[in-house]
């Protein structure tokens, strides 16, 4: 099958589930892949919907060509491609600007078995752009508050069944204390949450980074919260709900050329606003809140963020610009949050 939709905001499917030890086994619907920027203006954002169905947003091609194929693969290689399952038909002749397409694999295969997938030319062996699929919530992280026992940190979702707590601290007193996943960030659902780590009684971490696997078959899916948690006592030593991180990526400005400022973490088909101060990092008050700008603010043109909370900007960046350096900051409008300020000098 292959359908057509109108753009608008889609929900992301439901939870994956980890039904066995293999990589075959993975049910993947909810994961994305972003599509990278090699060839003919190809962009955009690859959905697992279900078993047998992926889904394309926000996507780009000029049409252009010999024999070019949505393909799937066990790795983001040309080799693996090479190799791959082709889904839906040839693209060539038809021109996509920021359109959404469903395409269903063809019948015996599963997207359990693939892990990447490519707009690839076929004739040439050419990959127009592609990206590995990873989990929807892979990037969010929880700030653990401090509560007691000395506990901080960043925990950070590293995949469906992965945690990662950066910068950890604790004091490493109290008994039966151990990492707990929660769906919420409440006494009562992280009583009922699931261990990840071992009990903490004696060991003190400072500025630690540790790294905790999910019990087989547990993914990240069923949880939103974590804490640093006594059992004995029932308290909640410190703890904090994962969120997607709002960040922007300048690249390197190079004057005379077109750079692209990447977005990351923003919500769905949100709009976002970006600014620059070529005078240093404020702080100064706005109508959007307390930026990291000096005076005089120049905005640049709103964007749109992805499906996938990603998204781009293509900002020229005058000739004769050269050792100039520039603070920006982005807004995502939907939230209020702002990037941290970024600082470069254009080259």
């Amino acid at each position: 099958m292959f359908t057509w939709m109108k753009l608008r905001p889609l929900a992301l499917m439901a939870a994956l589930t980890l039904t066995g030890a293999s990589t075959a086994q993975t049910d993947r619907s909810g994961w994305q892949a972003e599509l990278s920027m090699l060839a003919h203006d190809v962009r955009g954002v690859v959905t697992v919907v279900d078993d047998d169905t992926i889904r394309l947003d926000n996507f780009s091609y000029d049409g252009l060509g010999i024999e070019v194929r949505v393909t799937l693969a066990t790795g983001d290689s040309n080799a693996a491609f090479q190799n791959g399952l082709a889904v839906g038909p040839d693209l060539v002749g038809t021109v996509f600007n920021n359109d959404s397409l469903v395409l269903d694999l063809p019948a015996g295969e599963t997207t359990r078995d693939y892990r990447a997938v490519s707009i690839w030319c076929v004739a040439a062996g050419a990959n127009f752009g592609s990206g590995l699929f990873e989990h929807p919530r892979a990037g969010w992280q929880a700030d653990l508050s401090t509560l007691a026992h000395q506990v901080d940190g960043i925990a950070t979702i590293v995949d469906h069944n992965t945690v990662r707590i950066d910068d950890f601290d604790y004091d490493g007193l109290g008994i039966e204390v151990y990492v707990i996943l929660a769906e919420e960030d409440t006494n009562a659902s992280i009583a009922q949450g699931l261990r990840i780590s071992g009990d903490l009684l004696g060991m003190p971490y400072s500025g630690d980074t540790v790294t905790y696997d999910l019990p087989a078959g547990e993914t990240v899916n069923d949880y939103h919260a974590i804490s640093v948690w006594c059992e004995a006592a029932g308290a909640n030593f410190g703890s904090g709900t994962f969120a997607p991180v709002f960040s922007h990526d300048p690249g390197t400005l190079r004057a005379g050329a077109v750079t692209e400022v990447r977005f990351d973490g923003a919500t769905s088909n949100s709009p976002i606003v970006t600014a620059y101060s070529l005078n240093g990092s404020g702080p100064t008050n706005t109508p959007l809140g307390i930026v990291d700008l000096s005076l005089p603010i120049r905005r640049l043109p709103n964007t749109t963020a992805w499906v996938n909370g990603a998204g781009y900007l293509r900002l020229p960046i005058p000739s004769g610009s050269t050792g100039i350096t520039v603070w920006m900051q982005s807004a995502d409008l939907a939230t209020g949050k702002l990037s941290p300020v970024t600082m470069s000098t254009i080259q």
